[in-house]
């Protein structure tokens, strides 16, 4: 079912995080470029590209409407000195071993020190990418903000808009696609896991994936449509009740209580496992007086375009080092092997 509806206003609330997502599809040895790299600036991206122009600039203007369509859902205050994220385009798989030192990657994207930084493959730019891509921009979002946000809470928002599209030419935008293929691989209900400690905190973000049925990363992304969409946009003023209490100083746990009126078991048990079996997609008028697709396009410094690259190299390296990506890594290495 299509809903059109007009989003309401959020308090301001603010958080915390870092994202990587290392994606699959061998490249082959790196040689040579034969095209220079051009430099596009947006208001919230700097983009080094040798991809063509139109390409490029139809990327930007995607990156740049996905941000003002979050910001709209969520009524964040980005600071203004907030730095820009840094994208590197390539043309193919070729040029992309140049940059990644881990011969079964196709899309490096991550989150550091307030900054966020892309390289995708142009010619291996596919939907499931561009899902990931604004999942882990999504997360830079919350990086650049002060208020510590609970780890459910960011992976299930961060998920739910991942699925945003575009409409009406560009003038309005759906959010509530549900991502409901973890539920269905697995068959196990939801109901049998405790809600309440994944509200709690207790399950850091890497481990909301864990497991064969990944019942607590659902559990998230189900939460967080319920309440972002759900109840025609009444659970706003309760989720903001709950990240004001947060931010008073009481844990997570009794905040969401205090602010929902009920424990989060006894809600999902009562509303959210049955709302997950009538999701709907909202389709929203973007805000057209906060979107900013002015670009300005010079030749790229080519001494820019290399410390970039080879920042991203060590910045992999880096994250590849900790134990609990491995497992990710090789995981998503074997899933998308076959990657065209």
């Amino acid at each position: 079912m299509m809903n059109h509806r007009k989003m309401p206003n959020w308090l301001h609330i603010t958080p915390l995080l870092s994202a990587i997502l290392l994606l699959a599809a061998a490249p082959q040895q790196a040689e040579a470029r034969d095209y220079p790299f051009k430099r596009y600036e947006s208001r919230h991206f700097v983009v080094h590209s040798n991809a063509s122009a139109k390409k490029t600039r139809k990327i930007v203007e995607e990156f740049e409407l996905f941000r003002a369509a979050v910001l709209q859902v969520s009524a964040w205050r980005i600071p203004e000195t907030a730095p820009k994220a840094d994208v590197l385009i390539v043309r193919n798989r070729r040029e992309f071993a140049d940059v990644s030192p881990e011969p079964q990657l196709s899309y490096v994207g991550m989150a550091h020190g307030g900054r966020h930084l892309v390289v995708i493959n142009e010619g291996n730019f596919n939907l499931w990418i561009q899902e990931d891509i604004k999942h882990h921009y999504t997360h830079s979002l919350f990086n650049q903000m002060s208020f510590p946000y609970p780890v459910w809470y960011q992976e299930g928002f961060s998920r739910l808009v991942s699925m945003i599209q575009f409409r009406k030419k560009n003038t309005a935008f759906t959010i509530g696609e549900f991502p409901g293929g973890c539920r269905r691989r697995s068959g196990v209900s939801l109901e049998d896991e405790d809600i309440n400690r994944l509200i709690s905190g207790e399950w850091e973000n890497e481990k909301l994936r864990q497991g064969p049925a990944c019942e607590r990363y659902l559990q998230s992304a189900m939460l967080a449509h319920y309440v972002t969409l759900g109840e025609d946009f009444a659970n706003y003023a309760k989720l903001n009740r709950y990240f004001a209490l947060m931010n008073s100083g009481q844990p997570s746990l009794p905040a969401f209580t205090q602010a929902f009126g009920m424990d989060p078991n006894q809600l999902f048990a009562a509303r959210v496992d049955s709302y997950g079996e009538r999701l709907f997609v909202v389709v929203v008028d973007f805000e057209m007086d906060k979107i900013f697709l002015d670009i300005e396009e010079s030749d790229s410094d080519t001494a820019v375009v290399q410390a970039l690259m080879a920042e991203i190299r060590s910045l992999e390296v880096q994250f590849r080092t900790q134990d609990h990506l491995k497992e990710l890594i090789e995981t998503r290495r074997q899933r998308f092997a076959s990657a065209p």
